[in-house]
């Protein structure tokens, strides 16, 4: 990433950036050789050094009666995310405040195509390390996607400790799946012969996904506990009724 977007992701205006980046470079300076380092107006060089001075990046001194100014060690920013992060943390309460005010609503996210569902389940890796997941569906509609990608997704999520509950028609790539039960961390139960289910459906603990391959490559996220606890049910209803073998 370029140095200069890495320093606007953690909270510096474009110019503040720019500013910080030069002067980094020219070590301790007055305003006017910032200023034809940047291209800035000198003017314009004392306001954002105010501001990066109370962001706590930029030292300013004066030598003879004139103003210096000396970027802070490139340590400092990680001073300046964790502000910013505290500060985020600190707010909490009042952003799940709001959100209870406003009601329960489900938040609906479509993910359209292959590369957004790979990124999805990238997050899962991340987020869902020791826990676990149920699955209705059948595992070719699952590999349909991108075999080799979902095929080593399976092996990093039995690494990541995450498990997962399938109930899966009965076709040959689920089939295959119960031979590697122990290895991937799943459980499976199977439909009986003459049901055949083509989308999946993957039940988290905070959300609800579906997936269709067969007409259209799209994914539909329902982030809402009350769809979470009625497919759970429904889940755990299946997964009671059907055999083990």
């Amino acid at each position: 990433m370029h140095l200069k977007t890495l320093l606007e992701d953690i909270g510096l205006k474009n110019k503040e950036a720019q500013t910080y980046l030069a002067l980094l470079e020219l070590g301790a300076s007055p305003a006017g050789a910032v200023a034809r380092k940047t291209g800035l107006k000198r003017t314009s060089i004392y306001d954002i050094m105010k501001t990066l001075r109370a962001k706590g990046v930029v030292i300013i001194t004066l030598r003879k009666n004139k103003k210096i100014f000396l970027a802070r060690q490139p340590e400092q920013l990680t001073k300046l995310w964790k502000r910013r992060v505290r500060a985020l943390e600190d707010a909490l309460p009042q952003f799940n405040l709001i959100e209870k005010q406003g009601g329960a609503r489900p938040h609906v996210t479509f993910l359209e195509g292959v590369p957004q569902v790979k990124e999805f389940y990238r997050t899962i890796l991340e987020d869902y390390k020791g826990k676990s997941y149920d699955v209705i569906g059948n595992t070719e509609t699952f590999l349909a996607w991108d075999p080799e990608f979902f095929d080593e997704y399976r092996r990093l999520r039995a690494r990541a400790n995450i498990k997962t509950r399938l109930i899966l028609t009965q076709e040959k790539a689920s089939l295959a799946q119960k031979t590697h039960e122990k290895i991937l961390k799943n459980e499976i139960r199977f439909f009986p012969k003459q049901y055949r289910y083509d989308n999946l459906i993957r039940i988290y603990p905070d959300k609800v996904l579906f997936l269709s391959t067969k007409e259209t490559n799209i994914g539909i996220l329902i982030e809402s506990g009350e769809f979470v606890d009625s497919f759970k049910k429904m889940f755990e209803f299946m997964w009671g009724v059907l055999d083990k073998s």
